[in-house]
């Protein structure tokens, strides 16, 4: 009954894992499109490409209060981070596009925070959003699963950053997913003129004459149909 009243699937709220994909398919049997494949439909990189390149560019800073007026904080470490240098291998803008490169496609992007004994943020690293589980915990913490090659890492939420797309505020949709039917359609529309391009632009059939041809006609109707 609460289910109906409240709804469920996308907007659902659940302990335990959370799973950003639909409960249903809008279209049965469609093709399950991987970040790889959507990225080779045209339209997919474009947009990506210029959502990410656009917000990666846009200058972030930090700030501090004092005596009631906003001043830049230029010489804490959050602002090196955010303004200069997230980590050790990347700049701001390869930073921010490699994140939005993970909420466009999976619904969130997760960075991890490396923090110094003080607790104060030393480094923001990427995590790939198909290498992250969440987890909600029974008291309504949550913590983060991040799996690299055979080993598996539980971070505390103080210690991830989650930027999330439209979900239930725990944890983003997955656009791909949600998207399946559309993504799928686009793949096997370019796959099918791929193949009609391939041959010429030629369809294939099967040609019937209701009389007997000479050897010489039926050379004409081969060589008009081959050319």
């Amino acid at each position: 009954m609460f289910s109906r009243w409240f709804g469920g699937g996308a907007i659902a709220e659940t302990t335990g894992s959370q799973n950003p994909v639909p409960s249903i398919a809008l279209v049965p049997d469609s093709g399950n499109i991987s970040p790889d494949g959507a990225l080779q439909i045209s339209a997919v990189w474009s947009c990506i490409d210029r959502r990410a390149s656009t917000i990666a560019s846009l200058p972030f800073f930090a700030y501090t209060t004092k005596n009631g007026q906003r001043e830049l904080a230029r010489n804490t470490r959050l602002y090196s981070l955010l303004h200069e240098s997230p980590n050790s291998r990347m700049t701001p803008y390869e930073f921010w596009r490699a994140m939005m490169l993970n909420h466009d496609l999976r619904g969130n992007a997760y960075a991890r925070i490396d923090r110094d004994g003080r607790g104060e943020a030393l480094a923001l690293w990427p995590m790939p959003a198909d290498q992250v589980e969440v987890e909600v915990l029974g008291d309504g913490s949550m913590v983060y699963k991040y799996q690299l090659g055979s080993d598996i890492a539980v971070l505390s939420e103080q210690n991830v950053l989650h930027l999330k797309n439209l979900g239930n505020g725990t944890v983003g949709l997955s656009k791909l997913e949600f998207m399946r039917s559309t993504t799928d359609e686009a793949a096997k529309a370019q796959g099918t003129a791929s193949k009609v391009f391939g041959t010429g632009g030629k369809p294939t059939g099967v040609l019937m004459i209701d009389k007997v041809l000479s050897p010489e006609q039926r050379k004409n109707i081969k060589d008009s149909f081959a050319g």
